[in-house]
């Protein structure tokens, strides 16, 4: 089972015997939206409509074929009214294998788009059950149910809601950024919802010092805000490069003094760094250091050639000069 689910079940906050009487109301359908942008609807009725199944914690649906999106109709207890449920206007794209927050509609115009056709398993969460505040689902592909996909981008969000946004690849997150005084790692856009923050993995772990990494964790200590070490370089106000982990296993935090170029070769001052044939190479003997994204230091010394190295992103620190490279 996928980690986000297993943590998702530790955010619902009722018991069985209260789901029991909300299966006895009217679960959720899901509509597909049509190449247009419309749903096909005959008089008062959504012919394509399919209705969900009540389990132990939410609503759920498998092997859903969708083409182009889809919009939650949900029926009222006293079956008097109808609510359609899309994304909120302030979350990210759809993410697949993650909660994503939901809203209500007032057109059926405002739906989920699926960027690829398949089969999806969706599953949906009232927030009476999960004290979220929203109402939540989960889409995975059908073909691959314990598939973990992580998000594009992630964001060091303030005690003000101002964000940065970091963009990753593969799970790995880095950037030169100015620091925020105080934040939380969040996928969404969103300090104060639990269910999309990766907080420390030990709650007094929240001072962040230079070149050290911090494990994350999902779904932990999300209130604890990161901070800085009193006596060490990092400022808030200044800027650092942020490395961010997410890969299950290697969660984590790391911040670096310094400002990086872009990925490729780059070139400061007199020294230019390359990537060949899998290996790091300067054109100077300069003193150098390697770290992966994750915040492991690979490489010290002079060499003009080190490696190689595997397919990934690397820092490459020469002399006061911080640079981002990528391996192929």
């Amino acid at each position: 089972m996928k980690k986000h689910f297993i943590y998702l079940s530790a955010f619902l906050i009722v018991g069985t015997a209260i789901m029991a009487d909300a299966a006895e109301n009217n679960p959720p359908y899901i509509i597909p939206v049509n190449a247009d942008g419309t749903v096909t609807k005959v008089g008062d009725d959504y012919p394509d409509k399919m209705q969900m199944t009540a389990g132990d914690d939410g609503y759920y649906l498998r092997n859903v074929e969708i083409d182009y999106g889809f919009i939650f109709y949900a029926q009222s207890a006293s079956g008097s009214s109808w609510t359609n449920y899309t994304l909120t206007s302030w979350a990210v794209p759809l993410l697949m294998t993650l909660p994503n927050p939901l809203a209500i509609s007032m057109s059926m115009a405002d739906y989920i788009r699926v960027d690829t056709k398949g089969e999806y398993d969706i599953s949906f969460y009232e927030r009476n059950y999960t004290g979220q505040g929203y109402q939540l689902f989960v889409i995975t592909p059908s073909s691959a149910p314990d598939e973990k996909i992580l998000p594009p981008n992630i964001f060091l969000v303030d005690k003000k809601g101002d964000v940065t946004e970091i963009e990753g690849q593969d799970g790995v997150y880095t950037a030169s950024v100015t620091l925020p005084s105080e934040f939380v790692v969040s996928y969404e856009k969103k300090n104060n919802i639990p269910v999309f923050i990766y907080g420390p993995q030990n709650a007094s772990d929240t001072k962040l010092a230079d070149k050290v990494k911090v494990p994350l964790d999902y779904g932990m200590n999300t209130a604890s805000y990161f901070t800085y070490s009193d006596d060490d370089k990092l400022k808030a106000g200044e800027t650092a490069i942020v490395s961010i982990n997410l890969n299950e296993g290697d969660e984590s935090i790391m911040v670096t003094t310094g400002t990086p170029t872009g990925i490729g070769m780059t070139e400061a001052d007199d020294v230019t760094v390359a990537v060949s044939g899998g290996e790091i190479v300067t054109d100077r003997d300069v003193y150098k250091e390697v770290y992966s994204v994750s915040g492991a230091r690979l490489y010290g010394g002079r060499d003009m050639r080190v490696g190689p190295y595997p397919a990934g992103v690397y820092i490459v620190k020469a002399g006061d000069v911080v640079r981002k490279v990528s391996v192929r």
